[in-house]
């Protein structure tokens, strides 16, 4: 009985020390991406790879990868990971904006119910006197963490949300859920 617990045991080592040394194909970014960019086909790219230097949620399809958005800076040769991409988007969702970061808190999270891909009214309002209230309408979440909602933004919205600097109050109002397009 111990020898065959002891067989069994080692032989399953053996198993695990085989398929950590197989390469696997997986797809990697072409060039250095900057965070919130739309992966086309141009930046991936298929390539072997030692299992060990694999991420734990490794991007093997390429209809799973083109259309999404990078949430942080991506390495030339590095791979693609579930957990380091936005989701699918339409075409021109990004084409344009400027990303910008509101306080996490649980009114602008809407009580941890805020997601990647929702549109939202982002409203700016102050009780400073000769001071207006603003509001950015139709605003895209790009990311969502436990200190920052990260959303694209026009030029034109920019420039609301620096008039607006100093406001006593941000909420944030869900439009609509994302929905994949």
């Amino acid at each position: 009985m111990a020898f065959t617990l002891l067989s069994a045991v080692i032989l399953g080592g053996i198993v695990i020390l085989i398929a950590a040394r197989h390469p696997q194909k997986v797809y990697v970014a072409t060039a250095d991406l900057p965070a919130f960019h739309r992966v086309t086909e141009r930046d991936i790219r298929l390539q072997e790879m030692p299992a060990e230097d694999l991420p734990q949620e490794p991007m093997n399809n390429p209809d799973s990868l083109v259309g999404r958005y990078t949430l942080a800076p991506l390495t030339k040769d590095k791979p693609f990971a579930e957990s380091s991409l936005g989701p699918l988007l339409a075409r021109t969702d990004l084409d344009g904006m400027l990303f910008t970061s509101i306080k996490a808190t649980s009114e602008t999270t809407l009580g941890g119910r805020l997601a990647r891909g929702d549109h939202v009214n982002v409203l700016l309002s102050t009780t400073a006197p000769d001071t207006t209230s603003a509001q950015l309408t139709n605003v895209l979440v790009v990311d969502v963490t436990r200190e920052v909602v990260v959303v694209a933004i026009t030029a034109d919205e920019s420039k609301t949300m620096l008039n607006a600097l100093g406001t006593s109050h941000v909420s944030v109002a869900r439009l609509r859920a994302y929905v994949r397009p």
